[in-house]
C-alpha cells in the first residue's frame, strides 16, 4: 500500500513540474496560449523523460535530463512559433527548465539526507505545487509586458542573456554531478546566488522591454503632438483668410451691384472671375472660427484632437470662438482640459447615434467668467436628475462614470460651475461650463 503511495505521489509530482516548465515557458514567451497538440506532445514527452531516469547513470542525470528537457521545449516550439528568433526560445526553453528545478536543489542543499523518506516525498510535493501557484500567479500579470518584441530587436543584449543561462545550466549540472559524487555537499549562498541569477535574466529584459516601449510611447507622442501643432496652424490660417474674406465680401457685391445696375456685363464677368471664383472654397461654413484667439497650446490641441475624431464619425462638429479668450491666468491648464474632454467626449459619443449628428461648442469671455457651451443633439433625451449620478448611462454597454467624475472634479474646484440644459426642439443637449477669473 505505502510503495502504491510512494508511485502515485511520483507520478503527480511528475505531471506537476511539467505542467509548471510548460507554464514558464509559454509564459516567458508571452503567449497566451498554445495548440492542444503542442501540450500533449511536449507533456508526454517530459513525462516520459522522468520516468526513463532510472536508465540513465546516477553522476549524468542531471546533465541528460536537462539536456532533454531543452531539446523537447526548443524543438516543439521552433515548430508551433516559427516567427519567434530561435535565440529567444533557447534563452527561455533553458531558463524555465532553471525555474522549476531552482527549488529542489535548495531542499537538496538544506536537508541532504533526509532520515525519513515519507517526509522527503511530502516536501517536494509541497514544492512542486508551490512552484505551480508561482507560475500561475506571475502568467497572470507577465502577458502584459511581453519581453519577445524587446529581445527580437536587440540581437546582443538577447546572446549575452543567452550565454549567461547556458553558464547557470552548465554551473547547476556540474553541481548536481559533484554533489552525487559527494565532492560537494551542497552550499545556500551559492543557490542564493543562482536565484539571483535567474530572476535577473526574468525582471531584466521585462524591465528594459518597458522603458523601450515608454520611449516608442513617448516618441509616438512628441509626433502626435507636432502633427496637432501643425494641424491647428493651418487651420488657423484658413480660418484668418476666411476672416479677411468676410470683410471683404461687402464691397465685392457693391462692385458688382454698380455693375448689374449699369448694365455693365463686362465688368460682371471680370469681377466673378477675378474676385468671386477664385474665393469659391472658402464660402463655404468654416468648422472652426478664431482658433488662433486661444492662447492656450494644450486647449488648441485638444479642439483639434476632438474635431479630427468627430469628423472621422461624420459628425458636424463647428467650435466657435468670439474673442480673444486668455487662459495664461490659470496656474494649471490641466483644470480645464480634463473636465472639456469629457463633455466633448460624451458630446460626440450622443451625436453619433443621433439623426442630426451635430456638436457645436462656443467659447465666450465675460467680465467675470468664462463661459463655454457643448451643445449635441440626441436620440434619446437624458435623465437631468440623475445623469451625474455613478453608473447612470443611457449609453450600450456604457460604464457611465464620465459624468460622476466631471460632477465630483467641479465640487473639488470652487471656481467652476456645470450646469444642464434639454431642448425638445431642435432635440439638443447643452452643457454650461462655466469658469470665474478671480481665482
Amino acid at each position: 500500500m505505502f510503495l502504491f503511495f510512494l508511485i502515485l505521489v511520483s507520478i503527480i509530482v511528475t505531471i506537476i513540474d511539467a505542467v509548471t516548465s510548460l507554464l514558464w515557458f509559454i509564459t516567458l514567451l508571452g503567449q497566451k496560449s498554445w495548440p492542444k497538440k503542442f501540450w500533449f506532445i511536449a507533456l508526454s514527452s517530459l513525462i516520459a523523460v522522468h520516468f526513463l531516469s532510472p536508465l540513465i547513470p546516477e553522476g549524468y542525470y542531471t546533465t541528460v535530463n536537462s539536456s532533454c528537457y531543452f531539446i523537447i521545449l526548443f524543438g516543439l516550439a521552433c515548430y508551433f512559433m516559427r516567427h519567434l528568433p530561435k535565440r529567444i526560445i533557447a534563452l527561455f526553453s533553458l531558463l524555465a527548465h532553471l525555474i522549476v528545478y531552482w527549488p529542489k536543489n535548495l531542499y537538496t542543499t538544506l536537508f541532504p539526507s533526509p532520515s525519513i523518506l515519507l517526509t522527503n516525498i511530502l516536501a517536494l510535493t509541497t514544492l512542486s505545487i508551490l512552484s505551480l501557484f508561482l507560475v500561475l500567479a506571475f502568467r497572470k500579470y507577465h502577458l502584459r509586458w511581453y519581453s519577445t518584441d524587446y529581445l527580437s530587436k536587440h540581437q546582443t543584449f538577447t546572446m549575452v542573456l543567452l550565454c549567461t543561462t547556458i553558464g547557470i545550466r552548465v554551473l547547476n549540472d556540474m553541481i548536481g554531478y559533484w554533489f552525487i559524487n559527494h565532492v560537494f555537499i551542497g552550499a545556500i549562498w551559492l543557490d542564493i546566488f543562482i536565484l539571483m541569477l535567474i530572476c535577473s535574466l526574468i525582471c531584466v529584459p521585462i524591465i528594459c522591454n518597458q522603458f523601450w516601449r515608454l520611449k516608442l510611447d513617448l516618441r509616438n507622442h512628441e509626433v502626435t503632438i507636432k502633427e496637432i501643432n501643425n494641424y491647428a496652424q493651418a487651420l488657423e490660417q484658413t480660418n484668418i483668410t476666411h476672416h479677411y474674406f468676410q470683410h471683404d465680401y461687402k464691397n465685392i457685391l457693391a462692385s458688382l451691384e454698380c455693375a448689374i445696375v449699369a448694365r455693365n456685363f463686362d465688368d460682371v464677368e471680370n469681377i466673378y472671375y477675378t474676385l468671386i471664383q477664385p474665393t469659391k472654397s472658402l464660402l463655404k461654413c468654416a468648422t472652426i472660427q478664431n482658433l488662433h484667439f486661444i492662447d492656450s497650446a494644450s486647449l488648441k490641441g485638444l479642439l483639434v484632437l476632438k474635431h479630427h475624431q468627430a469628423t472621422q464619425k461624420r459628425i458636424n462638429f463647428t467650435i466657435e470662438i468670439t474673442e480673444h479668450i486668455n487662459f495664461k491666468r490659470f496656474n494649471n491648464i490641466l483644470d480645464i482640459y480634463r473636465p472639456l474632454a469629457i463633455l466633448m467626449d460624451n458630446a460626440i459619443e450622443a451625436a453619433t447615434a443621433s439623426k442630426d449628428k451635430t456638436v457645436h461648442v462656443i467659447f465666450i469671455e465675460y467680465e467675470q467668467h468664462i463661459a463655454i457651451q457643448v451643445k449635441n443633439t440626441y436620440l434619446t433625451a437624458p435623465d437631468l436628475m440623475r445623469m451625474h449620478q455613478s453608473g447612470f448611462s443611457t449609453k450600450t454597454d456604457h460604464q457611465g462614470f464620465g459624468l460622476a467624475i466631471l460632477q465630483q472634479f467641479i465640487e473639488k474646484y470652487p471656481f467652476m460651475e456645470l450646469s444642464s440644459e434639454l431642448h425638445a426642439t431642435p432635440k439638443t443637449f447643452q452643457q454650461n461650463f462655466t469658469i470665474q477669473k478671480n481665482l
